[in-house]
């Protein structure tokens, strides 16, 4: 299977401060992939230099094996889109949701007026948003809806590729098991590859087929997700990891 997405060396500075250090992985047409660990590891980093927003990196990015060079461009966009962690901040304030889905479209010149119409309702249906809020503005929306309406805009345009930003970790508790399942079907309707950035690793093994740890900036363990759910992992760090995801960890404190 070919890779949709291949990273290679690949350094990022942020003035003086390199956050991320000579990270390599590939993920396979079709594949959800996650990176995770703790804040400031270098896991949004790594999806902003992918869609071009990180410019002082080295290594080299591809992209359906074609390396990512400079800004860029309207083909990327078609092929590759990101879906932030919150979505009000996301959504621009004064637009209705038929205005941000059908923005995409006018940019590109896809379709007529009546074409986009439609498209915007076919999509507001696929993310399990009713016709009746078209013309709603965010601030008019649950944080639940308004994600929904920012995964519509990244599917307006029919990419393959969806960078994952802590989809749901801005949402209330009861929201995020909606959203997490909502993405796993569009993955398996419409063919797509995944990769999500998480600290959350029941996340990982619901979504995602594999893993990188990254502390530090680096890469420091790959796993599959089979491995997740067993806890089987080599490096030290992916390891206290796990133990914190079940609670053992603040167990342990409170027992020393």
């Amino acid at each position: 299977m070919s890779a949709a997405l291949e990273i290679s060396g690949l350094s990022v500075r942020y003035g003086r401060s390199t956050v991320v250090r000579e990270v390599s992985f590939s993920v396979a047409e079709g594949e959800s992939y996650a990176l995770v660990g703790e804040s400031g590891s270098g896991k949004s980093t790594i999806l902003r230099a992918v869609v071009g927003m990180a410019r002082d990196i080295s290594g080299t990015i591809r992209l359906s094996g074609e390396a990512l060079e400079g800004p860029r461009g309207r083909g990327f966009a078609r092929h590759c889109q990101m879906v932030f962690q919150d979505p009000y901040a996301s959504l621009h304030p004064r637009r209705t949701v038929d205005a941000a889905l059908s923005e995409p479209l006018v940019i590109h010149g896809i379709g007529t007026r009546a074409d986009r119409a439609d498209r915007v309702i076919e999509m507001m249906r696929a993310v399990g948003l009713d016709e009746r809020f078209r013309f709603r503005f965010p601030h008019q929306m649950s944080g639940g809806q308004r994600q929904r309406v920012a995964i519509a805009r990244a599917l307006m345009l029919d990419p393959k590729l969806l960078l994952l930003d802590e989809p749901t970790s801005a949402l209330d508790v009861s929201v995020q098991a909606e959203i997490l399942n909502l993405l796993v079907r569009l993955r398996e309707e419409r063919g797509l590859t995944y990769v999500l950035v998480t600290h959350a690793l029941p996340v990982v093994g619901f979504m995602c087929d594999r893993l990188g740890v990254l502390r530090k900036g680096r890469m420091v363990e790959e796993a599959e997700a089979g491995q997740l759910r067993e806890g089987r992992f080599s490096d030290p760090y992916a390891q206290e990891l796990y133990r914190f995801s079940l609670g053992a960890g603040e167990r342990q404190g409170q027992a020393g």
